[in-house]
Protein backbone atom coordinates (compact mmCIF):
# COMPACT_ATOMS: atom_id res chain seq x y z
CA UNK A 1 0.00 0.00 0.00
CA UNK A 2 1.38 3.37 -1.04
CA UNK A 3 1.80 6.10 1.55
CA UNK A 4 -0.29 9.07 0.46
CA UNK A 5 2.19 11.39 2.19
CA UNK A 6 5.08 10.18 0.02
CA UNK A 7 3.34 9.21 -3.25
CA UNK A 8 0.89 11.02 -5.50
CA UNK A 9 -2.40 9.63 -6.81
CA UNK A 10 -0.58 7.97 -9.75
CA UNK A 11 1.82 6.12 -7.48
CA UNK A 12 4.73 8.42 -8.30
CA UNK A 13 7.07 9.33 -5.47
CA UNK A 14 6.45 12.93 -4.34
CA UNK A 15 9.43 15.27 -4.48
CA UNK A 16 8.12 17.15 -1.43
CA UNK A 17 6.32 15.70 1.59
CA UNK A 18 2.63 16.45 2.04
CA UNK A 19 2.03 19.93 3.46
CA UNK A 20 5.61 21.10 2.93
CA UNK A 21 6.07 24.89 3.15
CA UNK A 22 9.13 27.07 2.92
CA UNK A 23 9.90 29.03 6.10
CA UNK A 24 8.94 32.68 6.18
CA UNK A 25 11.56 35.16 5.02
CA UNK A 26 10.66 37.31 8.01
CA UNK A 27 13.34 37.91 10.61
CA UNK A 28 12.40 35.70 13.53
CA UNK A 29 14.98 36.83 16.10
CA UNK A 30 12.33 38.71 18.03
CA UNK A 31 13.05 42.22 16.76
CA UNK A 32 11.36 44.10 13.92
CA UNK A 33 13.68 46.90 12.78
CA UNK A 34 13.51 49.17 9.79
CA UNK A 35 16.23 47.13 8.07
CA UNK A 36 14.00 44.03 8.27
CA UNK A 37 11.35 45.74 6.14
CA UNK A 38 12.69 45.68 2.60
CA UNK A 39 11.56 48.10 -0.10
CA UNK A 40 8.43 46.83 -1.79
CA UNK A 41 7.47 44.42 1.02
CA UNK A 42 4.72 44.64 3.63
CA UNK A 43 4.66 43.46 7.25
CA UNK A 44 1.40 43.17 9.16
CA UNK A 45 1.34 43.61 12.93
CA UNK A 46 -1.01 44.12 15.86
CA UNK A 47 0.23 46.34 18.69
CA UNK A 48 -0.23 44.51 22.00
CA UNK A 49 0.11 46.82 24.97
CA UNK A 50 0.46 50.50 25.79
CA UNK A 51 2.82 53.05 27.30
CA UNK A 52 0.97 52.50 30.59
CA UNK A 53 2.95 49.25 30.89
CA UNK A 54 6.64 49.82 29.99
CA UNK A 55 7.19 46.06 29.90
CA UNK A 56 5.22 46.11 26.66
CA UNK A 57 5.71 49.59 25.22
CA UNK A 58 8.22 52.29 26.11
CA UNK A 59 10.08 55.26 24.70
CA UNK A 60 13.81 55.74 24.93
CA UNK A 61 16.78 57.56 23.50
CA UNK A 62 18.54 55.38 20.94
CA UNK A 63 21.92 55.66 19.20
CA UNK A 64 24.12 53.31 17.17
CA UNK A 65 27.87 52.86 16.81
CA UNK A 66 30.44 50.26 15.80
CA UNK A 67 31.25 47.88 18.62
CA UNK A 68 34.98 48.60 18.53
CA UNK A 69 37.51 50.69 16.62
CA UNK A 70 38.92 47.67 14.77
CA UNK A 71 35.54 46.87 13.28
CA UNK A 72 35.08 50.50 12.30
CA UNK A 73 38.51 50.87 10.69
CA UNK A 74 38.03 47.68 8.66
CA UNK A 75 34.80 49.03 7.27
CA UNK A 76 32.73 46.45 9.10
CA UNK A 77 29.02 46.85 9.61
CA UNK A 78 28.69 45.26 13.03
CA UNK A 79 27.00 47.94 15.12
CA UNK A 80 25.32 47.98 18.48
CA UNK A 81 22.56 50.19 19.86
CA UNK A 82 22.60 52.05 23.13
CA UNK A 83 19.20 52.79 24.66
CA UNK A 84 18.55 55.02 27.64
CA UNK A 85 15.38 56.25 29.38
CA UNK A 86 13.86 59.51 28.12
CA UNK A 87 15.70 61.83 30.51
CA UNK A 88 18.17 64.67 29.86
CA UNK A 89 20.99 62.51 31.23
CA UNK A 90 19.94 59.59 29.05
CA UNK A 91 19.92 61.79 25.96
CA UNK A 92 23.41 63.12 26.72
CA UNK A 93 24.84 59.61 27.07
CA UNK A 94 23.31 58.38 23.82
CA UNK A 95 24.33 61.57 22.02
CA UNK A 96 27.95 60.98 23.04
CA UNK A 97 27.82 57.33 21.95
CA UNK A 98 26.08 57.62 18.59
CA UNK A 99 28.38 57.57 15.56
CA UNK A 100 26.65 60.65 14.11
CA UNK A 101 26.26 62.41 17.44
CA UNK A 102 22.48 62.07 17.33
CA UNK A 103 20.10 60.66 19.90
CA UNK A 104 16.78 59.58 18.39
CA UNK A 105 13.59 59.29 20.40
CA UNK A 106 12.58 55.67 19.78
CA UNK A 107 9.47 53.68 20.59
CA UNK A 108 9.83 49.99 21.47
CA UNK A 109 6.47 48.33 20.92
CA UNK A 110 5.41 44.73 21.56
CA UNK A 111 3.51 43.41 18.55
CA UNK A 112 2.02 40.24 17.16
CA UNK A 113 3.74 39.71 13.79
CA UNK A 114 1.54 37.94 11.26
CA UNK A 115 4.21 36.78 8.80
CA UNK A 116 6.20 34.88 11.45
CA UNK A 117 3.19 34.23 13.73
CA UNK A 118 5.34 35.38 16.63
CA UNK A 119 5.74 38.11 19.23
CA UNK A 120 8.25 40.81 18.33
CA UNK A 121 9.53 44.15 19.58
CA UNK A 122 8.97 46.73 16.87
CA UNK A 123 11.67 49.40 17.11
CA UNK A 124 10.33 52.74 15.83
CA UNK A 125 12.89 55.56 15.73
CA UNK A 126 11.27 57.05 12.60
CA UNK A 127 9.31 60.22 13.39
CA UNK A 128 7.14 59.72 10.30
CA UNK A 129 5.90 56.37 11.62
CA UNK A 130 5.34 57.76 15.12
CA UNK A 131 3.33 60.65 13.65
CA UNK A 132 1.19 58.30 11.56
CA UNK A 133 0.35 56.11 14.56
CA UNK A 134 -0.43 59.22 16.62
CA UNK A 135 -2.82 60.46 13.93
CA UNK A 136 -4.65 57.12 13.94
CA UNK A 137 -4.95 57.21 17.74
CA UNK A 138 -6.40 60.72 17.59
CA UNK A 139 -8.94 59.60 14.99
CA UNK A 140 -11.17 58.05 17.64
CA UNK A 141 -14.21 57.81 15.38
CA UNK A 142 -12.60 55.47 12.83
CA UNK A 143 -9.52 53.99 14.57
CA UNK A 144 -8.37 55.09 18.04
CA UNK A 145 -6.41 52.68 20.25
CA UNK A 146 -4.06 50.64 17.98
CA UNK A 147 -4.67 47.49 20.06
CA UNK A 148 -7.98 47.35 18.15
CA UNK A 149 -6.76 47.00 14.55
CA UNK A 150 -3.87 45.74 12.44
CA UNK A 151 -1.16 47.91 10.94
CA UNK A 152 0.37 47.18 7.53
CA UNK A 153 3.94 48.49 7.37
CA UNK A 154 5.68 49.03 4.04
CA UNK A 155 8.48 51.09 2.62
CA UNK A 156 9.60 52.39 -0.74
CA UNK A 157 13.22 53.32 -1.42
CA UNK A 158 16.28 53.14 0.80
CA UNK A 159 18.39 55.35 3.06
CA UNK A 160 17.47 59.04 2.69
CA UNK A 161 15.01 58.20 -0.09
CA UNK A 162 12.92 55.94 2.17
CA UNK A 163 9.19 56.56 2.31
CA UNK A 164 7.28 54.74 5.05
CA UNK A 165 3.64 53.75 4.73
CA UNK A 166 1.52 52.75 7.73
CA UNK A 167 -2.01 51.67 6.85
CA UNK A 168 -4.64 50.49 9.35
CA UNK A 169 -6.71 47.40 8.57
CA UNK A 170 -9.19 44.97 10.08
CA UNK A 171 -10.63 46.70 13.12
CA UNK A 172 -11.25 43.91 15.61
CA UNK A 173 -10.31 42.69 19.05
CA UNK A 174 -7.06 40.69 19.31
CA UNK A 175 -7.53 36.96 18.87
CA UNK A 176 -6.88 34.32 21.51
CA UNK A 177 -3.86 33.20 19.47
CA UNK A 178 -2.40 36.72 19.71
CA UNK A 179 -2.89 36.83 23.47
CA UNK A 180 -1.38 33.38 23.88
CA UNK A 181 1.65 34.22 21.73
CA UNK A 182 2.39 37.44 23.62
CA UNK A 183 1.96 35.80 27.04
CA UNK A 184 4.29 32.94 26.12
CA UNK A 185 6.96 35.36 24.83
CA UNK A 186 7.14 37.07 28.29
CA UNK A 187 8.65 40.23 26.80
CA UNK A 188 10.01 42.90 29.15
CA UNK A 189 11.10 45.90 27.08
CA UNK A 190 12.73 47.55 30.11
CA UNK A 191 15.57 45.03 29.86
CA UNK A 192 17.08 47.17 27.06
CA UNK A 193 18.27 49.62 29.75
CA UNK A 194 20.46 47.04 31.47
CA UNK A 195 24.25 46.88 31.03
CA UNK A 196 24.65 50.65 30.79
CA UNK A 197 22.16 50.88 27.95
CA UNK A 198 23.58 48.05 25.83
CA UNK A 199 20.74 45.85 26.99
CA UNK A 200 19.86 42.47 28.38
CA UNK A 201 17.56 39.99 26.68
CA UNK A 202 13.94 41.21 26.86
CA UNK A 203 12.51 37.91 25.57
CA UNK A 204 11.40 35.49 28.26
CA UNK A 205 12.36 38.07 30.88
CA UNK A 206 9.02 38.41 32.67
CA UNK A 207 8.72 36.29 35.78
CA UNK A 208 5.92 33.80 36.39
CA UNK A 209 4.26 36.25 38.79
CA UNK A 210 4.26 39.11 36.26
CA UNK A 211 0.78 39.23 34.77
CA UNK A 212 0.13 41.04 31.50
CA UNK A 213 -2.79 43.51 31.63
CA UNK A 214 -4.98 41.65 29.13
Amino acid sequence: MLNENTHDENGELNFLPEGYELPSNSNNNGWLNGSDIKSGTTHRVRIMGSFANPNQVLECWEGWNHIDEVTKELGGTKRQPMRMPRTPDGKDKVHAYDEKGKAKLCWLVTVYHYESKSAKIWSIPQRTIQDKIMSLIKDKQDWGNPNGYDLKISREGTLLETEWNINPATKSTPTEEMYKTIKEAKIDCTKVFENDGFGGNPFGALGESDDLPF
